[in-house]
């Protein structure tokens, strides 16, 4: 019989299979958890539906991109605190994961350059609303800094984007917290940076 770490090494070299598992129901062994499905999968962002789950999104909903790699490991620590918020925020939150290493995703990438996002790091959190990008996070974060983050970003707000391309502080006195969020510029503007970008094109 499999352990528990071989069956989450499988799932974790095997997503497609993520689904089948979550249909055998608990795994021996396994911490029992009324609020979370242990092999819960993220919907993956490519080319083929960046237009339905991104940029014009039919339900309403304000959309966080995880962009990372297969190979990165803070990516997959972070995993787990994404899959929570996708269920804590799923009224208002539509998670989704881009693989930035993907073949299937240029003009993702050229979309996202035209608005002016850039992915200089991994993990990196985008968040969008209505097809524009809202804020951005680079690194690992846990649980509680990436739900005070999404409520900064989500609700203490009425509206961050500003045509003049600079960043803001924005500041939350309910949660007493300050952000540095960036505004970019309308779409269809190209700016250039001179800065090394090791995951665009």
């Amino acid at each position: 019989m499999a352990s528990l770490f071989q069956l989450v090494l499988l799932g974790l070299c095997f997503p497609d299979m993520n689904h089948a598992f979550s249909q055998v129901g608990p795994l021996v062994g396994a911490p029992s958890s009324s609020s979370s499905t242990l092999f819960m999968a993220l919907r993956q962002l490519d080319d083929t539906n960046m237009k339905d789950l991104l940029f014009r999104p039919s339900d309403g909903r304000a959309v966080l991109v995880d962009a990372c790699a297969p190979w990165c490991g803070p990516c997959k620590l972070i995993e787990p605190y994404l899959e929570e918020c996708a269920k804590i925020y799923s009224e208002k939150l539509s998670v989704i994961k881009y693989d930035v290493e993907g073949n299937n995703n240029k003009d993702l990438k050229v979309e996202m350059l035209l608005q002016g996002v850039v992915v200089r790091g991994l993990p990196t959190l985008l968040l969008y609303r209505d097809g524009m990008p809202l804020a951005t996070r680079s690194g690992a974060i846990t649980e509680k800094d990436l739900k005070e983050w999404l409520d900064c970003n989500l609700f203490s707000r009425t509206n961050a984007m500003e045509a003049d391309g600079r960043t803001r502080t924005e500041n939350n006195p309910e949660k007493q917290t300050t952000n540095e969020v960036a505004i970019v510029k309308k779409r269809g503007f190209v700016s250039f940076a001179f800065e090394q970008d090791g995951y665009a094109l």
